[in-house]
Protein backbone atom coordinates (compact mmCIF):
# COMPACT_ATOMS: atom_id res chain seq x y z
CA UNK A 1 0.00 0.00 0.00
CA UNK A 2 1.20 3.52 -0.79
CA UNK A 3 0.46 6.10 1.82
CA UNK A 4 -0.77 9.33 0.69
CA UNK A 5 0.98 10.72 3.60
CA UNK A 6 5.03 11.19 3.64
CA UNK A 7 5.04 8.76 5.88
CA UNK A 8 3.20 6.14 7.24
CA UNK A 9 -0.05 6.62 9.78
CA UNK A 10 0.01 6.14 13.49
CA UNK A 11 -2.95 5.47 16.01
CA UNK A 12 -3.11 7.26 18.99
CA UNK A 13 -5.80 5.44 21.30
CA UNK A 14 -7.38 6.46 23.99
CA UNK A 15 -8.44 4.13 27.16
CA UNK A 16 -10.84 5.61 29.66
CA UNK A 17 -10.17 2.74 33.05
CA UNK A 18 -13.34 4.12 34.88
CA UNK A 19 -15.03 2.68 32.30
CA UNK A 20 -16.52 -0.23 34.08
CA UNK A 21 -20.12 -1.49 32.98
CA UNK A 22 -19.25 -5.10 33.37
CA UNK A 23 -16.00 -7.90 33.00
CA UNK A 24 -15.49 -8.10 29.23
CA UNK A 25 -13.94 -6.55 26.45
CA UNK A 26 -16.90 -4.35 25.13
CA UNK A 27 -17.94 -2.97 28.71
CA UNK A 28 -14.43 -2.80 30.60
CA UNK A 29 -11.73 -0.76 29.63
CA UNK A 30 -9.19 -2.98 31.56
CA UNK A 31 -10.17 -5.77 29.95
CA UNK A 32 -10.35 -4.65 26.62
CA UNK A 33 -6.45 -2.70 27.17
CA UNK A 34 -5.39 -5.93 28.22
CA UNK A 35 -6.38 -7.46 25.40
CA UNK A 36 -5.66 -5.15 22.92
CA UNK A 37 -1.74 -4.75 24.01
CA UNK A 38 -1.26 -8.74 23.68
CA UNK A 39 -2.70 -8.23 20.55
CA UNK A 40 -0.24 -5.33 19.51
CA UNK A 41 2.68 -7.50 20.67
CA UNK A 42 1.22 -10.49 18.18
CA UNK A 43 0.95 -7.73 15.42
CA UNK A 44 4.96 -6.70 15.72
CA UNK A 45 3.91 -3.22 16.30
CA UNK A 46 5.70 -1.01 19.10
CA UNK A 47 4.21 1.02 21.96
CA UNK A 48 5.83 4.38 21.31
CA UNK A 49 5.63 8.06 23.92
CA UNK A 50 2.82 10.24 23.00
CA UNK A 51 6.17 12.72 23.66
CA UNK A 52 8.19 10.69 21.19
CA UNK A 53 5.64 10.88 18.38
CA UNK A 54 5.00 14.82 18.62
CA UNK A 55 8.82 15.02 18.27
CA UNK A 56 8.36 13.32 14.74
CA UNK A 57 5.56 15.17 13.82
CA UNK A 58 7.56 18.07 14.37
CA UNK A 59 10.32 17.02 12.37
CA UNK A 60 12.70 15.94 15.37
CA UNK A 61 12.86 12.36 14.65
CA UNK A 62 13.58 10.51 11.42
CA UNK A 63 10.57 9.85 8.97
CA UNK A 64 10.79 6.11 10.05
CA UNK A 65 11.43 6.06 13.72
CA UNK A 66 7.74 6.05 14.32
CA UNK A 67 7.03 2.67 11.89
CA UNK A 68 4.50 0.29 12.77
CA UNK A 69 4.38 2.43 16.03
CA UNK A 70 0.96 2.93 18.40
CA UNK A 71 0.51 5.24 21.56
CA UNK A 72 -1.56 4.82 24.48
CA UNK A 73 -3.11 7.24 26.03
CA UNK A 74 -6.23 7.33 29.14
CA UNK A 75 -8.28 10.52 30.35
CA UNK A 76 -9.24 12.00 33.45
CA UNK A 77 -6.87 9.76 35.49
CA UNK A 78 -8.47 7.97 37.91
CA UNK A 79 -7.56 5.41 40.43
CA UNK A 80 -8.48 3.10 38.90
CA UNK A 81 -5.47 3.77 36.61
CA UNK A 82 -2.69 3.01 39.38
CA UNK A 83 -4.54 0.39 41.85
CA UNK A 84 -6.78 -2.50 41.86
CA UNK A 85 -10.06 -0.89 43.29
CA UNK A 86 -13.48 -3.04 44.11
CA UNK A 87 -15.61 -1.24 41.82
CA UNK A 88 -19.65 -1.55 42.54
CA UNK A 89 -20.86 -5.01 41.61
CA UNK A 90 -18.47 -5.52 39.37
CA UNK A 91 -15.75 -7.09 42.03
CA UNK A 92 -12.09 -6.19 41.82
CA UNK A 93 -10.76 -4.15 39.02
CA UNK A 94 -7.35 -4.67 37.30
CA UNK A 95 -5.37 -1.47 37.45
CA UNK A 96 -4.04 -0.14 34.06
CA UNK A 97 -0.56 0.42 35.75
CA UNK A 98 -0.25 -3.56 36.41
CA UNK A 99 -1.62 -4.16 32.40
CA UNK A 100 1.17 -1.67 31.53
CA UNK A 101 3.97 -2.47 33.55
CA UNK A 102 3.24 -6.39 32.78
CA UNK A 103 4.40 -5.49 29.26
CA UNK A 104 7.07 -2.57 30.36
CA UNK A 105 5.01 -0.56 28.14
CA UNK A 106 4.21 3.11 28.27
CA UNK A 107 0.55 5.14 28.68
CA UNK A 108 -0.09 9.11 28.91
CA UNK A 109 -2.24 9.92 31.60
CA UNK A 110 -4.38 13.15 31.15
CA UNK A 111 -5.10 14.52 34.42
CA UNK A 112 -7.31 17.15 35.79
CA UNK A 113 -6.28 19.80 37.88
CA UNK A 114 -8.81 20.91 40.28
CA UNK A 115 -9.25 18.93 43.61
CA UNK A 116 -12.30 20.44 43.69
CA UNK A 117 -13.12 19.72 40.25
CA UNK A 118 -12.13 16.28 40.67
CA UNK A 119 -13.90 15.16 43.68
CA UNK A 120 -17.14 16.57 42.40
CA UNK A 121 -16.36 14.36 39.47
CA UNK A 122 -15.52 11.47 41.60
CA UNK A 123 -18.98 11.83 43.56
CA UNK A 124 -20.68 12.51 40.92
CA UNK A 125 -19.71 10.26 38.03
CA UNK A 126 -18.11 7.25 40.60
CA UNK A 127 -20.06 7.70 43.95
CA UNK A 128 -16.79 8.53 45.44
CA UNK A 129 -14.55 11.44 45.86
CA UNK A 130 -11.51 9.04 46.74
CA UNK A 131 -11.47 7.90 43.36
CA UNK A 132 -10.63 11.12 41.90
CA UNK A 133 -7.64 11.30 43.88
CA UNK A 134 -3.67 12.62 42.94
CA UNK A 135 -2.06 11.05 45.78
CA UNK A 136 -0.53 8.40 43.04
CA UNK A 137 0.39 11.23 40.45
CA UNK A 138 3.96 11.78 41.87
CA UNK A 139 4.82 7.84 41.75
CA UNK A 140 3.28 7.21 38.29
CA UNK A 141 5.48 10.22 36.67
CA UNK A 142 8.15 9.33 37.95
CA UNK A 143 8.14 5.49 36.36
CA UNK A 144 8.49 3.85 33.11
CA UNK A 145 5.17 2.94 32.78
CA UNK A 146 3.19 6.61 32.85
CA UNK A 147 3.56 10.60 32.70
CA UNK A 148 0.94 12.46 33.59
CA UNK A 149 -0.15 15.11 31.09
CA UNK A 150 -2.78 18.04 31.16
CA UNK A 151 -6.56 17.48 30.87
CA UNK A 152 -7.66 21.48 31.65
CA UNK A 153 -8.15 22.52 35.14
CA UNK A 154 -11.80 21.23 35.61
CA UNK A 155 -12.72 19.44 32.60
CA UNK A 156 -16.10 21.73 32.17
CA UNK A 157 -17.75 18.76 33.37
CA UNK A 158 -21.52 18.98 34.08
CA UNK A 159 -20.68 17.87 37.47
CA UNK A 160 -18.50 20.55 38.57
CA UNK A 161 -20.00 23.04 40.51
CA UNK A 162 -18.51 26.47 39.18
CA UNK A 163 -16.93 26.20 36.16
CA UNK A 164 -13.74 28.07 34.61
CA UNK A 165 -15.82 31.19 32.60
CA UNK A 166 -19.27 29.77 33.35
CA UNK A 167 -18.90 27.66 30.59
CA UNK A 168 -20.85 23.89 30.63
CA UNK A 169 -18.47 22.97 27.53
CA UNK A 170 -15.21 23.44 26.80
CA UNK A 171 -16.11 24.96 23.08
CA UNK A 172 -16.64 27.89 25.76
CA UNK A 173 -13.26 28.10 26.69
CA UNK A 174 -13.08 30.88 24.01
CA UNK A 175 -10.78 34.05 25.46
CA UNK A 176 -7.19 33.99 26.65
CA UNK A 177 -8.35 34.53 30.70
CA UNK A 178 -10.10 31.32 30.64
CA UNK A 179 -7.75 29.49 28.62
CA UNK A 180 -4.88 30.65 30.74
CA UNK A 181 -6.78 28.70 33.43
CA UNK A 182 -7.31 25.51 32.00
CA UNK A 183 -4.15 25.14 30.26
CA UNK A 184 -1.44 26.99 31.98
CA UNK A 185 -2.68 27.59 35.40
CA UNK A 186 -3.86 23.83 35.84
CA UNK A 187 -0.19 23.16 34.13
CA UNK A 188 1.23 24.98 37.31
CA UNK A 189 -1.24 23.06 39.50
CA UNK A 190 -0.38 19.57 38.75
CA UNK A 191 3.60 20.30 38.32
CA UNK A 192 3.07 20.97 41.94
CA UNK A 193 2.00 17.68 42.33
CA UNK A 194 4.00 15.48 40.65
CA UNK A 195 7.33 18.17 40.06
CA UNK A 196 7.12 18.01 36.64
CA UNK A 197 5.51 20.56 34.47
CA UNK A 198 3.23 18.71 32.00
CA UNK A 199 4.04 19.73 27.98
CA UNK A 200 0.93 17.95 26.51
CA UNK A 201 -2.39 18.81 26.25
CA UNK A 202 -6.06 16.29 25.89
CA UNK A 203 -8.96 18.85 24.85
CA UNK A 204 -11.84 17.60 27.99
CA UNK A 205 -14.69 15.61 25.64
CA UNK A 206 -12.20 16.55 22.55
CA UNK A 207 -13.95 20.26 21.91
CA UNK A 208 -11.51 22.35 21.37
CA UNK A 209 -12.98 26.47 20.07
CA UNK A 210 -10.93 28.05 17.43
CA UNK A 211 -9.46 30.40 19.56
CA UNK A 212 -7.83 27.96 22.00
CA UNK A 213 -6.86 25.20 19.08
CA UNK A 214 -5.64 27.92 16.40
CA UNK A 215 -4.46 31.15 18.71
CA UNK A 216 -4.12 30.34 22.03
CA UNK A 217 -1.95 27.38 22.22
CA UNK A 218 0.52 28.11 19.38
CA UNK A 219 0.79 31.77 20.09
CA UNK A 220 1.26 31.82 23.85
CA UNK A 221 3.26 28.51 23.71
CA UNK A 222 6.19 30.01 26.07
CA UNK A 223 3.85 31.13 28.72
CA UNK A 224 1.98 27.63 28.78
CA UNK A 225 4.55 25.39 27.86
CA UNK A 226 2.68 22.69 26.16
CA UNK A 227 4.05 21.50 22.90
CA UNK A 228 1.04 19.47 21.79
CA UNK A 229 -2.62 19.27 22.16
CA UNK A 230 -5.30 15.90 21.39
CA UNK A 231 -8.95 15.69 20.09
CA UNK A 232 -10.95 13.04 19.81
CA UNK A 233 -11.01 13.56 16.28
CA UNK A 234 -11.01 9.78 15.26
CA UNK A 235 -8.17 9.21 12.92
CA UNK A 236 -4.47 8.27 12.74
CA UNK A 237 -1.44 10.58 13.25
CA UNK A 238 0.62 11.47 10.57
CA UNK A 239 4.04 13.52 9.89
CA UNK A 240 1.54 16.06 8.44
CA UNK A 241 -0.35 16.08 11.56
CA UNK A 242 -1.29 19.54 13.03
CA UNK A 243 0.32 19.29 16.60
CA UNK A 244 -2.08 21.44 18.36
CA UNK A 245 -5.10 19.05 17.34
CA UNK A 246 -3.78 15.22 17.26
CA UNK A 247 -6.69 12.73 16.13
CA UNK A 248 -6.97 9.50 18.51
CA UNK A 249 -9.33 6.78 18.34
CA UNK A 250 -11.16 5.95 21.70
CA UNK A 251 -12.17 2.55 23.25
CA UNK A 252 -15.75 2.08 22.82
CA UNK A 253 -16.45 4.72 20.62
CA UNK A 254 -14.46 3.72 17.62
CA UNK A 255 -13.71 -0.26 18.21
CA UNK A 256 -15.66 -1.97 20.29
CA UNK A 257 -14.00 -5.99 20.30
CA UNK A 258 -10.69 -7.31 19.27
CA UNK A 259 -11.64 -7.74 15.93
CA UNK A 260 -12.11 -3.87 15.47
CA UNK A 261 -9.27 -3.01 17.23
CA UNK A 262 -6.78 -5.67 14.87
CA UNK A 263 -8.52 -3.83 11.72
CA UNK A 264 -7.39 -0.06 13.47
CA UNK A 265 -3.66 -1.93 13.35
CA UNK A 266 -3.44 -3.49 10.48
CA UNK A 267 -4.46 -0.09 8.39
CA UNK A 268 -1.32 1.46 9.79
CA UNK A 269 0.66 -1.70 9.22
CA UNK A 270 0.18 -1.59 6.05
CA UNK A 271 0.83 2.26 5.74
CA UNK A 272 4.55 1.98 6.13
Amino acid sequence: MISPFRTGIVPVLTYHSQNIAGNDYASNDQHALASDIQTIIDSGMRVLNLSDLVDWITGKRPARFARNGIILTCDDAPKFDYEGVVYRDFGLQTSFRSIIQRHDAHITCFAIASPKARAEIGEDALGDAELMTDAWWPDADKARWASIENHGWDHCHPAVSEPVGDSRSFLGVADYATCRQQVQLAADSIAAVTGRRPTLFAYPFGESSAYLRNSYLPDFENEHGMQAAVSTDAGYATRDSNRWNIPRFICGRDWHSPDGFRAILDHAKRSW
